[in-house]
């Protein structure tokens, strides 16, 4: 999808000492862990699911993850970008990267592949359909 720059601002939590890459998952905190991760100390309003408890109607309005800055550039990196240059902020990052080799491949079977690969299972009994 992107084939020239990257730029992406983003919310973040501060880096962990001795635990790089680091992440929360916000959901079913309870109210008190929560609050730890409220910003309207710095002008964010409401934080669906983090100012308030997980909303499942509220589906992607939810705040799901908080992201160490290390984290999101791990991320970038695996999804096959450089990060080129990256501006911090209080609880937010922007970085911009360029696109680069994915460092991994992954592909998926075609319809004749995984019928017959199925099949095999099947014929195993590893797994009988239900």
């Amino acid at each position: 999808m992107c084939r020239k720059t990257l730029i992406l601002r983003t919310s973040t939590i501060p880096e962990i000492n001795g635990l790089p890459n680091a992440a929360v998952y916000y959901p079913m905190l309870n109210s008190k862990d929560r609050q730890l991760w409220n910003l309207f100390s710095l002008g964010v309003g409401r934080q669906v699911g983090i100012t308030d408890s997980f909303e499942p109607e509220e589906g992607y309005g939810n705040w799901f993850w908080g992201l160490t800055p290390s984290c999101i550039s791990g991320l970038l990196e695996t999804a096959g970008f450089r990060v080129d240059h990256r501006a911090t902020e209080a609880f937010a990052q922007t970085f911009i990267c360029t696109p680069v080799v994915v460092p991994f491949a992954h592909r998926l079977p075609d319809e004749v592949e995984a019928r017959s690969m199925a099949e095999a299972i099947s014929v195993a009994g590893i797994a009988r359909p239900a």
